[in-house]
């Protein structure tokens, strides 16, 4: 398997990637991740320019447009789509108005409504999962039109659980996206403990989930699979769903295809636990990304750090320490403060949207 570049440490022995096989989570070996800042001053604000000049305020979602290597950023309490190009210096305005709003249209007077977290299309396009508006946004860059892709239209909110046409379906709570190569977008529709698929038509049906009140850890196909509170989503290499099962403090995995939804990593209980992957433990699992060797990242809310599931099957911590603050450094000293996203470049640097810190 392949992690990227990294150094790891077996007993006194120490060998570096980015190739290397691994073996069980016995072998407690140290993925020497260094955590930086890479963006924002840590002071909420709305300042755009130089990257560690700049200001986020609640900065929820980071997803990577892999036509561009571009970075593109879900500044929540803003109401803001921002962007950081490949090896760029700035932190740059994509579209939004500072102040909620439904605003459709060209992206200077389009506005927003808590767009939690972003996903973006082979060809560019980003589509913004606006939590407040119940509703899932697209933007077109090269149109220059900011659309509603699913969901009610209009200023007024309508939260629910129901499939069928673009905007006669209703969320409730959705928070994360991902899009596959067919430019299918999949939701993690977080009230309805459900993962809702929309077509590129628009239509808008339900994969997995029974919707709320239907919260458990059952696995197996639709319509027994039960989910709790999904609030994280992405595709590994081989096109299967992965999703952050938050209050089930679990890993799941989904084929898109019939819906078969098994647990890969976590007991169901809440902990801090590195172990081999069904054994290891979870506290509020949030954001999920899987590299191109299928090595899965995990952002935790309640311990504050990111986790590494190996393609090997075994769970490590490799940045956090389990305690909300700010620092840096290498995993045992480093410190996030409700870490909510991830997503990794093609040389296997790993961005975190360290929300609280800004």
């Amino acid at each position: 398997g392949s992690t990227g570049n990294v150094t790891i440490t077996v007993n006194n022995k120490t060998s570096k990637g980015p190739i290397f096989t691994y073996g069980s989570a016995d072998a407690a070996a140290e993925f020497e991740y260094i955590t930086s800042t890479y963006a924002g001053s840590g002071i909420a604000g709305n300042t755009l320019g130089a990257l560690l000049e700049a200001q986020f305020t609640t900065l929820e979602g980071v997803a990577l447009d892999e036509s561009t290597g571009d970075l593109i950023l879900a500044d929540r309490g803003n109401q803001i789509i921002k962007r950081i190009k490949k090896n760029g210096t700035q932190v740059e305005l994509v579209s939004g108005i500072k102040g909620v709003g439904t605003v459709n249209g060209t992206l200077d007077i389009a506005k927003f409504n808590n767009p939690y977290k972003v996903a973006v299309d082979k060809f560019g396009n980003i589509y913004s999962v606006d939590n407040g508006g119940a509703r899932i946004r697209k933007i077109d860059i090269a149109a220059n039109l900011v659309s509603t892709f699913a969901g009610p239209t209009g200023a007024t909110v309508t939260t629910g659980f129901l499939d069928g046409a673009s905007t006669a379906a209703r969320f409730n709570v959705p928070i994360d996206a991902v899009v596959d190569n067919n430019g299918n977008v999949y939701v993690a529709d977080a009230n309805n403990s459900a993962i809702r698929k929309i077509q590129p038509d628009g239509t808008v049906s339900t994969l997995v989930g029974a919707g709320p009140s239907q919260n458990a850890l059952i696995d197996g196909f639709w319509p027994n699979v039960r989910l709790n509170r999904p609030s994280g989503i992405c595709l590994d290499r081989d096109g299967m769903l992965l999703v952050a099962d938050r209050y089930n403090n679990a890993i799941r995995k989904i084929n898109p295809n019939t819906g078969k939804t098994t647990t890969v990593a976590g007991t169901g209980t809440a902990g801090f636990k590195d172990d081999e992957a069904l054994k290891a433990t979870f506290n509020h699992p949030f954001g999920i990304h899987a590299d191109k060797h299928n090595n899965i990242y995990v952002t935790e809310l309640n311990n504050s750090a990111v986790r590494m599931i190996t393609a090997q099957g075994s769970v490590i911590t490799i940045a956090g320490n389990g305690t909300s603050g700010f620092a840096e450094g290498k995993p045992g000293t480093s410190q996030f403060n409700n870490p909510t996203d991830v997503t990794v470049d093609d040389d296997g640097n790993i961005f975190i949207a360290d929300m609280s810190n800004n």
